[in-house]
This record gives structure tokens, sequence and C-alpha cells, in this order.
């Protein structure tokens, strides 16, 4: 990478684990690594950088997922079924339950719990999105990979067979 000249990058090694990405995805981390990043020192997993930038989800703070839980039972109320355009919204509305949230007598604490879960969730989606799955590198991959470590094998011998036939030329002649 031009921007940061000491990072070297191995893209034999590198591609396997990014190649799940989306041009879209990619694009977004690296140009988010480049305005973002002061530094990327020689020790940085740029695999596990990209993969975070690219799959991080974007979601609503858990302050304005509470605004939205709140209109929808001030519209629908304990009876009604609430429908919401956020999973992981519909997800913690589930584990506490909607009619606890409609008809609570302590809707801080609620809330507090909401918040609490809806965070939780949040953060567990962006460690879901950024960690690859090991099935999800195929054989074709491995075998790339398995194919540099043989062609750096298969260098290293051929350069001491070379050397051999050298040594015995010189010693025969």
């Amino acid at each position: 990478m031009a921007l940061f000249p000491e990072k070297k990058i191995n893209t034999l090694v590198v591609y396997p684990f990014l190649q799940d990405l989306t041009d879209q995805e990619f694009e977004k981390a690296i140009t988010e690594i480049i305005t973002t990043q002061e530094e990327i020192y020689a020790s940085t997993n740029i695999v596990a950088l990209i993969r975070k930038k690219a799959k991080q989800v974007k979601a609503l703070t858990a302050g304005e997922a509470w605004g939205i839980v709140k209109k929808e039972i001030s519209s629908i109320g304990y009876w009604g079924k609430p429908k919401f355009n956020d999973s992981i919204i519909e997800k913690t509305v589930e584990i506490i339950g909607w009619r606890t949230l409609c008809v609570t007598e302590r809707p801080s604490i609620e809330r507090a719990q909401f918040m609490k879960i809806y965070e939780s969730l949040v953060s567990r989606e962006n460690d879901n999105n950024i960690t690859i799955n090991q099935k999800e590198i195929n054989n074709e991959q491995r075998a790339r990979i398995a194919e540099t470590k043989i062609f750096k094998e298969t260098q290293k011998k051929s350069t001491k067979d070379i050397n051999r036939y050298v040594v015995k030329d010189v010693v025969n002649s």
C-alpha cells in the first residue's frame, strides 16, 4: 500500500481471507482505513482490520432503538403485534417480551434492559460479520495456499539441485 509503505502485504496469503467480501464492502473498508487510520504498524493484522471495517453493522444507537419501540408501544399497544424494520430491535423486543414492555410499572428498568440487550446484539452481529467462517475457505483457496507453499519448497530444492550440478561440473572439468 503506497499510503503505508512500511506495511508489506503478501496478496497470495491475504486474498483467500478477503475473497468473500463484495467489491462495495472491500472499497468501503479500504476507504475508511485510508481516511481514518493515521498509521498501520508492522504487527497490524491487515486482514482483520479490513474485515472489521467491511462488515461493521451501522446500527442505530440504543437510545434511538428504544425511541422506535416506545413509538410502537403508543401506536399499537398491548394487544397489537409490533412490526420493526430493524431485525436487532425485533430480536431485542422478542427477548424481553412485547407485553412486558407495554405493561411495565418501571419503564426505566425496562429501558435499561432493552438498551443493554440491544447493544449486546449489535456487538454480536458485528463480531459474527467480521469473523470468517472456515467453511467459506473452499478447496480452491486451500489449494492456492498449498501451491504457494509447494512452489516455495520446489524453488529451494531446485536451487540446491542446481548448485549440486554446478559443483559436479566444476569437479569433473
